[in-house]
């Protein structure tokens, strides 16, 4: 049994290195890509600025820059591996998506509220949110104060009034 469970261990730790080694490598292929392929896209805009003058150059310019960067995000996602880096890359596809194509006012609306409750969603998945009621959790511990199992009310200090805010 204990031979089992350390062969099945062993082989967790390959496939979970391989994991690693085929993020890491598919992150520098996408790198690769956007780089030559971002640089091929906005070398045009260097070589000819009167394309932008128009509005559709301009919208052009736009969504070519919010591709890049969404590349960028994709990146960090395979690298970082947070839910805020996957909030940042659907929050670029949104933008991306409500400056490229001509949208009516209801579609602009529903891309708005979109990114509204993404970057809502990404205070509750964040580390701040986490941090402060860590700090909190300190503060009661700290009162000593002896409760029937209830929450428990601790003032605030000057220095936690800001966190509260």
């Amino acid at each position: 049994m204990n031979k089992l469970r350390k062969a099945k261990n062993g082989s967790v730790t390959i496939l979970q290195g391989l994991t690693f080694f085929l993020e890491d490598l598919l992150a520098w292929g996408v790198l690769l890509a956007l780089l030559y392929h971002g640089w091929a896209r906005l070398s045009r805009y260097l070589a000819d600025p009167s394309a932008i003058s128009t509005s559709t150059g301009f919208r052009n310019l736009l969504a070519d820059a919010l591709l890049i960067a969404m590349g960028a995000e994709f990146v960090r996602t395979f690298l970082e591996h947070t839910p805020e880096t996957v909030v940042e890359v659907l929050t670029f596809a949104i933008a991306r998506h409500m400056v490229i194509d001509k949208l009516s006012m209801l579609e602009i609306l529903a891309g708005c509220a979109a990114v509204l409750l993404l970057i809502g969603g990404q205070y509750f998945v964040s580390d701040k949110r986490a941090q402060h009621a860590l700090k909190l959790a300190k503060m009661q511990k700290k009162s000593n104060i002896e409760t029937d199992g209830g929450p428990v009310c601790v003032p605030l200090q000057e220095e936690d009034a800001a966190l509260s805010h």
